[in-house]
């Protein structure tokens, strides 16, 4: 009989650690039994995100959660887990650790385990890092999606090195539905326009305001460059009206959220993505398992995922940014070396395979270390 496996996360939309989950559960459900419980917001419901899951074979459980303090969170975390009885517990985010920890110690789960997928700002606030490093004590493991976010949890929240352990996000490479150069088309686009793109939220996190600048300096000089956004936020119309001052309405599309990537993806000739910070950048992978050349910023784990497959930019620097599309715009031999760099890395690191396998892994050590323990309350 499998052994049951519990994630605990809140999700408010569908962006990069839900999106991991959607890879990530149901390959480890070959192993495990596993189900999820989710926090959701009244006022953001993402009732599609849970109907995802368990379209994939993943048992959901919503949990109201309106207020980032409220016990009726906590008891009804703690009730379900009780019922459920799960071998292990596995939380995510920062609502997810608080509650998620919190009722499986209280319940007795014997394997606790916390992932980190970001270095967010708010993390450094000093009553942030007391509660972080008071819940990551309990756990017997923690996650970091990257080095970086290793470095960070060691370092800012005073965790432990030995209890931290390095799993970088895996994925499978997006396929296009449409034929090839469709969606492309759709947009009227020929073969005689370069096109470069970032598929993200719109959100001053990822630099789109960097990149418009950037685009308009080097739109200027190389007028068959096109650039496409695919995603949708709360500065979508603050980045509309600066693409309507910069008077490139007919050079820049926005397309909105867009659940076909790999058709977006197949669209371009460049990818960029000039985030302020990043706890792994799954939107820059994408690209990367695509075949793409990368622009990206030198921050967090960005050098880390990127190595020498693409063009390091430094943050909030959009002449350097049209310096490096400049360089790609002219050069297609070096589109193609680091688009084929890019596919290897990949290839090598970045799989969903290896990421599910040395997921698993960890839980096996866990688990047998406990057998030892009390059993479930």
């Amino acid at each position: 009989m499998k052994q049951h496996v519990v994630h605990i996360t809140k999700v408010t939309g569908i962006y990069g650690m839900e999106r991991h989950l959607l890879t990530l559960l149901p390959a480890l459900q070959q192993r495990y039994q596993v189900s999820c419980i989710i926090f959701m917001e009244s006022k953001k419901p993402v009732s599609e995100y849970s109907d995802m899951l368990r379209f994939r074979g993943i048992a959901v459980y919503p949990v109201a959660a309106d207020y980032d303090i409220d016990p009726r969170t906590f008891f009804r975390t703690a009730s379900l887990l009780r019922t459920i009885k799960p071998a292990l517990v596995h939380t995510h985010l920062i609502h997810g650790d608080l509650y998620g920890i919190a009722a499986a110690v209280a319940t007795g789960c014997p394997c606790i385990v916390s992932t980190r997928h970001n270095d967010d700002r708010f993390r450094r606030n000093i009553v942030i890092r007391i509660i972080n490093r008071l819940l990551a004590s309990r756990v017997q493991s923690l996650i970091a999606i990257s080095d970086w976010v290793a470095e960070f949890a060691g370092t800012v929240e005073s965790i432990p090195l030995d209890k931290i352990v390095t799993i970088h996000y895996g994925i499978d490479a997006p396929q296009p539905v449409q034929p090839v150069g469709s969606f492309r088309a759709k947009l009227g686009l020929s073969d005689e326009h370069v096109v470069c793109g970032i598929t993200a939220r719109l959100v001053a996190q990822k630099g789109h305001r960097d990149l418009i600048r950037a685009f308009a300096m080097a739109h200027a000089q190389c007028p068959v460059l096109r650039l496409i956004i695919a995603g949708d936020g709360p500065m979508r119309q603050e980045l509309e009206n600066e693409v309507c001052c910069e008077h490139l309405q007919d050079s820049v599309f926005f397309t909105g959220y867009r659940r076909d990537v790999g058709d977006v993806l197949a669209s371009l000739d460049v990818f960029v993505h000039p985030s302020r910070w990043e706890g792994f950048g799954l939107s820059i992978l994408e690209a990367m398992a695509c075949g793409l050349p990368v622009i990206a910023t030198r921050v967090s784990a960005i050098p880390e995922l990127v190595g020498d497959a693409g063009i390091l930019v430094p943050p909030g620097d959009p002449t350097a940014l049209c310096s490096a599309l400049l360089r790609l715009v002219h050069s297609p031999d070096l589109r193609r070396e680091l688009g084929a760099k890019a596919q290897h890395r990949y290839e090598t690191l970045f799989t969903a395979d290896t990421m599910v396998q040395k997921t698993a892994a960890l839980y096996h050590a866990l688990l047998a270390s406990a057998r030892r323990h009390k059993p479930f309350a």
